[in-house]
């Protein structure tokens, strides 16, 4: 039987590596101050672009909690990942189909609204994720599951109704900025494949882990379909 702890400096230097070969931003800078853990829940950001700051901002502050063995602040810190990326991927689902805020333009404000979503979607579910090498404290475990399971089935929602859209029609609107998002989704499932296989993870860490690689792969060849023009390879694993 495995005995999970704390990872080891060794270790850490080895998941900060897999985190940066990925892409993964586990050590942004915190370049703004969220609202304090405890009142996530009743503040109400009035842009996409703000709440994708704060869940990047709070998945940095996630992360060095962990970091310096603060578990329980470090859940408080995912509690308002969660609340902040949900709320940027609902304000993005709101204004696909949205017409232009300026009467003068013919620029929607979806499409650069889910684009920043989705590359947010990718640097906070796989930054948490991360989190799951060495960790074996069941309450921890579970916040993370949670954390990288609501960004994932958020995304799905703004995913879907994108891909809904008339391909010849409003869909057009988002190719451009879509396009040059399929990187990073097969990236993300790289990820998870290799943390499937390289990470020091508790049983349950590693059914969350399972998980997410499966929705991953949901969301790229959904991408892929959408967007890829033409068929195009998925990585291993698939």
């Amino acid at each position: 039987m495995r005995t999970h702890h704390r990872p080891n400096a060794r270790a850490r230097v080895g998941l900060t590596a897999l985190a940066l070969a990925l892409g993964v931003g586990l050590a942004a800078p915190l370049t703004t101050a969220p609202a304090q853990a405890q009142g996530a829940q009743a503040v109400q950001s009035p842009t996409v672009a703000a709440n994708v700051k704060h869940a990047d901002a709070a998945l940095a502050r996630a992360v060095t909690q962990v970091r310096a063995g603060h578990l329980r602040r470090a859940r408080n810190w995912l509690d308002v990942v969660r609340s902040r990326a949900r709320a940027a991927n609902v304000g993005a689902l709101n204004l696909i189909g949205a017409p232009p805020v300026d009467p003068e333009s013919d620029d929607p404000p979806g499409p650069p609204a889910v684009t920043k979503a989705l590359k947010m979607d990718y640097r906070v579910g796989t930054g948490a994720a991360a989190l799951f090498d060495g960790r074996a404290a069941l309450g921890f475990i579970s916040t993370v599951r949670r954390t990288v399971a609501v960004v994932q089935r958020r995304r799905a929602a703004v995913i879907d109704k994108v891909v809904g859209l008339p391909a010849e029609g409003a869909r057009a609107d988002y190719a451009d900025g879509l396009t040059d998002t399929l990187p990073i989704f097969t990236r993300e499932v790289t990820f998870f494949t290799r943390a499937l296989s390289s990470f020091d993870l508790a049983p349950t860490a590693r059914t969350a882990l399972d998980r997410a690689l499966a929705r991953s792969r949901d969301a790229q060849a959904a991408m892929e379909r959408a967007f890829g023009g033409g068929e195009r390879p998925v990585v291993a694993g698939r």
